[in-house]
């Protein structure tokens, strides 16, 4: 009975922690990267061998999470609803993983420790940095595995198959996850003989140098984005600390915590796991060492995104859960310290950010509205678009961004709809956007007038007069489609 409301209670906080995500199960990819992990990972691309197996995958060698989309796609080919059940379930399956570890790893304390772990990794803010884009899979892909790793390493290290299965699987989904290798040999070595002991990381051991090896014959090096100039270790680590606490800006309606504040409940946080460390060793010890070298690992990159912290979400909720479980004042003072800032900002409490659910839903009609219109045309017809880019929420990193990265924002429409009918696109102008806003004032024989002062941005195809935008040049048979914020109008153009 005990083990039936243990199961009850965690399938609750899995509701819990999905609910605010729910909104995006039948949305089409909201952001570039997502159309094209979605298009190279259907089976039926002509480039699929090669961009799951030996492609960058835009900044390291992830297969495992190439493949997973292959797996979507091969359920229901271009349809929202296998992507989205996928990154909606594997969010779910880190939450009861981080459960199951924490009752294989802390037997005696109190089911309910297990539970405080789950809901910390299934409400942590920076789900929603993760969870509803369809880009970001690699993050909970790799947790599942690598928390699987450490699963059978405290529940059956014998399996020494299926154990360095779940680890080659997790550091081929996401390349901090090869954290979990050191993770899992700690765990071994108080339960396996010392001989076996050696054995198994000598295998570990050949697999990561198999990995690294693997990575450097396809990407020509170890990977990674261009480094942000300026970027030194100390900010990156502070930035990663400050978004594990909750402290960062993670949303578009809720600002930040002062440095000070985060500087304080840091504070907390260190002064408790010293006190912790006393009460429970391992698990301490171990957590504080994962949390120490994923900061460093990041660190050394040059580069942040707030979206890392979910690859730290696991030691952390650990953690918070045992220093909870130990029912003590202490203890429990300190935990809830440091989740000041995660309840603050939780979409479990807040729901959705508004702004991105609004550019999504806006985004979305706007996509189907554009493959509706284009459906009907002959395959590889030339079409000039005039479509809006709707302001999205991006949080702070530290990157360089490449002009050839900004040339392609905002366009993700127009490569799906070519993924999807085939049409060429020529010119594409952006007009800047908010979800229902009217943007045209007319179309004008062969080209749209833009109404209200928006901003426009025009490839070289186009050419913008005033508020006015038609195309550059008109080859025969070619197109012109026009969005007015609502609704997207067809016109055939003639030289």
């Amino acid at each position: 009975m005990e083990r039936f409301r243990s199961a009850l209670g965690v399938g609750a906080l899995c509701v819990l922690g999905l609910w605010p995500h729910a909104y995006v199960l039948p949305l089409w990819p909201e952001s570039r990267d997502a159309v094209l992990w979605v298009g190279r990972g259907a089976p039926t691309n002509s480039g699929w061998l090669n961009w799951v197996f030996l492609s960058d995958h835009f900044i390291g060698w992830r297969p495992v999470t190439a493949l997973s989309y292959s797996l979507d796609a091969l359920v229901a080919g271009f349809a929202a609803w296998p992507y989205r059940v996928t990154d909606l379930g594997l969010h779910a399956l880190c939450g009861v993983l981080v459960y199951l570890v924490f009752r294989s790893w802390q037997p005696t304390l109190p089911r309910w420790g297990g539970a405080v772990a789950t809901a910390v990794l299934l409400a942590h803010p920076v789900s929603g940095l993760v969870v509803p884009h369809l880009a970001r899979r690699a993050y909970p892909l790799s947790v599942a595995f690598g928390l699987t790793a450490m699963l059978l390493a405290l529940h059956r290290p014998g399996r020494s198959a299926l154990l360095l299965g779940a680890l080659l699987f997790a550091a081929g989904a996401n390349e901090t996850a090869f954290l979990y290798f050191p993770v899992v040999a700690w765990l071994l070595h108080s339960r396996l003989e010392r001989e076996v002991w050696r054995t198994r990381v000598g295998w570990m051991a050949v697999a990561v140098l198999v990995l690294v090896s693997l990575r450097f014959a396809v990407l020509g090096g170890l990977g990674g984005y261009r480094v942000a100039a300026g970027s030194r270790v100390g900010p990156i680590a502070g930035s990663l600390l400050e978004g594990l606490l909750g402290g960062a800006v993670l949303r578009s309606d809720v600002p930040g915590f002062p440095v000070w504040l985060t500087a304080v409940l840091a504070a907390v946080g260190c002064a408790g796991l010293l006190v912790l460390r006393k009460s429970a060793a391992e698990p301490t010890v171990v957590c504080t060492a994962w949390i120490a070298l994923a900061v460093a690992l990041i660190s050394s990159q040059g580069v942040y995104f707030p979206r890392q912290v979910y690859a730290v979400l696991p030691p952390f909720a650990l953690l918070v859960g045992i220093a909870m479980a130990q029912r003590r004042v202490t203890f429990v003072l300190c935990a809830a310290a440091v989740l000041v800032g995660v309840v603050w900002q939780s979409p479990v409490l807040r729901g959705p950010d508004p702004l991105q659910q609004a550019g999504w839903r806006a985004h979305d009609a706007l996509m189907r509205d554009l493959v509706a219109d284009l459906g009907g045309l002959p395959r590889s017809a030339l079409v000039h678009a005039v479509i809006p880019a709707y302001r999205r929420f991006e949080p702070d990193a530290l990157r360089a961004r490449g002009p050839e990265e900004e040339r392609f924002q905002g366009r993700q429409a127009a490569m799906w709809a070519t993924m999807v009918t085939g049409v060429r696109f020529g010119g594409i102008a952006l007009i800047s956007a908010e979800p229902g806003e009217a943007l045209l004032a007319s179309l004008e024989g062969h080209a749209a007038r833009i109404g209200g002062g928006h901003a426009v941005v025009v490839t070289e195809a186009m050419r913008e007069d005033g508020d006015l935008v038609r195309p550059a040049s008109i080859e025969p048979g070619s197109w012109l489609y026009a969005h007015d914020g609502k609704v997207g109008h067809l016109v055939r153009l003639t030289p």
